[in-house]
């Protein structure tokens, strides 16, 4: 059998209400905007669900304030994808002769935990997305760190004098992306 959805106001509150076979309810409260879900065995009466509701107001209420405060995850579009190449594309030329190295190519994703990658033995480098929501400064320390992997794999002190010597500010560009 499929599952009957229906949505109930309780106390102002939306409660998208899915009855299917379970031998249980079960309540979340769903980021990122704090709706409200409730899985109910077919045999439950609506009576008997919104009683359910009702008691769970306070924990509902608790649920939403907690995911209000959650960081709003960052969306990216076509054209940010477009204004990232557009961005990095000098800054590449720029770089590889004053750095004196080459790339074989770069490309650009969704990174969770790092701003830039790069693949010594194939000269690729991947910049992450999130960078076009950054300063320009950001995204050309990035550009920067990640060249000088291919002449110091390491982040060493012959790497952090490439980076001296390159950029001398990195390290204040390093604090704007690490805050």
């Amino acid at each position: 059998m499929n599952a009957k959805i229906t949505t109930l106001d309780v106390n102002g509150l939306i409660v998208t209400v899915t009855r299917k076979s379970v031998k249980s309810w079960y309540l979340r409260v769903c980021p990122p905007d704090g709706h409200i879900k409730m899985t109910a065995p077919r045999w439950m009466s609506q009576k008997a669900i919104l009683e359910i509701i009702s008691l769970q107001l306070n924990w509902i209420k608790q649920q939403q304030q907690a995911i209000s405060l959650l960081p709003t995850p960052l969306v990216f579009t076509r054209r940010d994808r477009l204004q990232l190449q557009l961005l990095a594309d000098p800054l590449f030329e720029k770089w590889q002769p004053i750095m004196g190295v080459t790339i074989n190519e770069w490309r650009i994703k969704k990174m969770t935990t790092r701003w830039g990658t790069c693949n010594i033995d194939a000269k690729r480098i991947w910049l992450n997305l999130a960078l076009v929501k950054k300063p320009i400064e950001c995204l050309e320390y990035i550009i920067v760190h990640e060249l000088v992997h291919l002449l110091e794999r390491n982040h060493n002190r012959k790497f952090h004098a490439h980076m001296d010597k390159f950029l001398p500010h990195w390290r204040a560009i390093k604090k704007i992306l690490d805050t």
